[in-house]
């Protein structure tokens, strides 16, 4: 078989990736501005496409399109070093192990059933929309939450890059991004992306360790996923880390159901 070519992503290239990977072109038409990634070529055809991003926890993260089998080596070359990407098939992750990768952890997949839910908070809790919230608490807050979530330890977001990332975004929810408020404190935090994918997915719901226990989390998964209700939604989707009891018994209380599991694959030095 022919070697094949491997090229830097332009915008130009999106009709041509489109028909390879099944996703519209006008879908990846909005995501083509400033996108780096690379193609792999076979002719005139994308037989593989390849993704990075230096996400602020300082891991590299690759996110790959559709691949043909011999299309792995040649992308994974583009971008040596240590990196992080996940999968949901055995036979790409056997193909990334053949390549240096290892398995380092299993989320579960879940569909929740979108149903009105009314469950109390805590004594002394309000909830408020992120977009109530002045942004600076809001990213101090993920940034906490984020440093107990698997994968995640060590994010330190800019204020222009969360910004961009949740305020400014078309898929930013101002009544599924809820943060939950004792006093002059921000405690907890939940928020439900509305796109770009077929249903909405649970992004993060989370508690600082003081106010764990106490059915915190319970109440704004509830608050949510009334709100989808009332919008005719049936489903939310959402990955739990398999080593979290406790989020799995989230998942359980509201009707959710296991429809797979994705692998975080890493790559050392």
């Amino acid at each position: 078989m022919p070697s094949l070519d491997i090229r830097p992503f332009t915008p130009g290239d999106v009709i041509a990736l489109s028909a390879w990977t099944g996703t519209p072109a006008a879908a990846l038409r909005e995501d083509a501005e400033g996108r780096e990634g690379w193609l792999a070529w076979d002719g005139a055809a994308v037989v593989g496409a390849l993704f990075p991003w230096r996400s602020p926890d300082g891991r590299v993260r690759l996110f790959f399109e559709r691949c043909r089998q011999d299309a792995w080596a040649p992308l994974l070359a583009q971008v040596p070093g240590p990196a992080v990407t996940t999968v949901r098939d055995a036979t790409p992750q056997a193909v990334l192990e053949d390549l240096g990768f290892r398995p380092a952890r299993t989320d579960r997949l879940y569909e929740l059933p979108a149903r009105p839910h009314d469950v109390p908070l805590p004594a002394g809790v309000e909830v408020l929309s992120a977009a109530d919230v002045p942004p600076v608490e809001v990213m101090a807050l993920d940034t906490r939450l984020r440093d107990e979530v698997p994968g995640t330890d060590g994010w330190t977001a800019a204020p222009d890059w969360f910004l961009e990332e949740n305020h400014h975004s078309p898929y930013f929810d101002p009544e599924c991004y809820l943060i939950a408020r004792a006093g002059a404190e921000n405690v907890g935090l939940i928020r439900v992306w509305n796109g770009p994918r077929p249903r909405p997915r649970l992004g993060l719901v989370g508690v600082l360790p003081g106010w764990r226990g106490q059915g915190l989390a319970a109440a704004l998964l509830a608050r949510v996923l009334t709100v989808w209700a009332v919008r005719g939604a049936d489903r939310v989707t959402a990955e739990v880390d398999a080593g979290n009891a406790a989020s799995r018994a989230l998942m359980a209380r509201f009707g959710g159901m296991v429809v797979g599991t994705e692998t975080e694959l890493v790559r050392e030095a």
